[in-house]
């Protein structure tokens, strides 16, 4: 059974406390594996702010260029796709990530075994992961509603411009006049 959360953390501890070198070494392998992963995921998110930020001022900048057909539906499009830039720019906000005390660690276990010293940096690991998990989970909500809005500010968009397409628009009458000089 997988254990996540801090409900979980005395079963952890009185794990951890059960664990041989061979397991602990085995459990410090995984953990390297898990955190090389979410390294990974935190990257391919920024990557989809950076993406998501782009485009929205892109598309934005395109809109008020060519804004034509009903004119609240072009500023509820340009709304929109401000609303998409802003989630990117919260899913990019940088975080600061949980990491062992090492001065507070080295003092607290120095008469301790090597086991125990592992152990406990372990544990330590286990809680930053957790913590990891959370905000990157965090940064893909925020992503998916940030892709939705910027989808609903291009149908939008893309639906007064069909309007201005499809609508005849009256053309106003050329008037010339000739102006003689003296």
């Amino acid at each position: 059974m997988m254990l996540r959360g801090k409900q979980h953390r005395p079963m952890v501890l009185e794990g951890m406390r059960e664990l041989d070198d061979d397991q602990l070494a085995l459990l410090e392998d995984q953990m390297e594996r898990q955190e090389d992963h979410m390294k990974d995921r935190m990257s391919a998110a920024s990557t989809r702010a950076a993406i998501l930020i782009g485009a929205s001022a892109v598309l934005s900048g395109t809109e008020l260029v060519t804004a034509s057909g009903l004119p609240w539906l072009s500023t509820l499009s340009l709304v929109l796709y401000l609303l998409a830039a802003i989630f990117g720019l919260l899913a990019t906000r940088s975080r600061l990530m949980l990491e062992p005390h090492l001065e507070v660690m080295v003092p607290r276990y120095y008469g301790y075994s090597t086991i125990t010293l592992r152990r406990s940096l372990m544990l330590s690991r286990i809680d930053a992961h957790a913590v990891a998990r959370s905000q990157v989970n965090q940064r893909h909500h925020l992503l998916v509603i940030g892709f939705a809005l910027l989808l609903a500010a291009w149908v939008a968009s893309a639906s007064s411009t069909t309007y201005a397409l499809l609508t005849p628009q009256e053309e106003s009458p050329t008037r010339i006049e000739i102006i003689e000089g003296r």
